[in-house]
């Protein structure tokens, strides 16, 4: 808790890793200028188990989790409360919770609550990714737009038995954009 990476990944930074997180807190980090509050994953396939990733902040994309070419697996975390600190200078901000860029992910049982940023996708924003989302719960987030989810460009993205309630925007799409 309460680490600061004056790049990416204030709490945590896994390059190329297959590594396993299992139980862990990961709260209070900040990236303060890039991606990845609390965890910053490039590539590789780590997996991600009942982790707390709470009240990190990045700048422009990720407040909890940047995921950028990841074929990650998260299951049964709790992704809260997280922010954006500020998006100028930076392209295709956002995610309040968490951002994936390409790779295909699998996302199931966990809960993106409460997570914030004033610009696109309050929980998630979802872009150029194969992710599969199944069984998450996406909720109370705030966004100007996308509350729970903003998706662009993406090819192949799937959602299966989830829940989008009680996301909050200033403009469009409340659960989804």
């Amino acid at each position: 808790a309460y680490n600061t990476a004056s790049s990416a990944g204030g709490g945590c930074f896994l390059n190329g890793s297959n590594a396993t997180l299992w139980g862990n807190r990961i709260l209070s980090n900040t990236a303060t200028n890039n991606y990845g509050g609390g965890l910053y994953l490039n590539g590789g396939a780590p997996t991600l188990y009942v982790n707390t990733i709470a009240s990190n902040v990045a700048k422009g994309r990720g407040g909890g989790i940047y995921a950028e070419s990841s074929h990650a697996v998260l299951s049964g975390n709790r992704i809260e409360a997280n922010s954006i600190s500020g998006s100028s200078g930076v392209p295709n901000p956002g995610g309040g919770g968490m951002h994936i860029y390409k790779g295909t992910p699998l996302l199931s049982g966990n809960e993106f609550l409460s997570n914030i940023i004033a610009g696109k996708g309050g929980g998630l924003f979802l872009r150029e990714t194969g992710a599969i989302f199944s069984g998450n719960v996406i909720a109370l987030n705030i966004a100007a737009s996308g509350g729970g989810a903003y998706l662009y460009n993406n090819n192949g993205l799937t959602f299966r038995d989830n829940i989008f309630r009680d996301n909050t925007v200033s403009a469009d799409g409340g659960g989804l954009y």
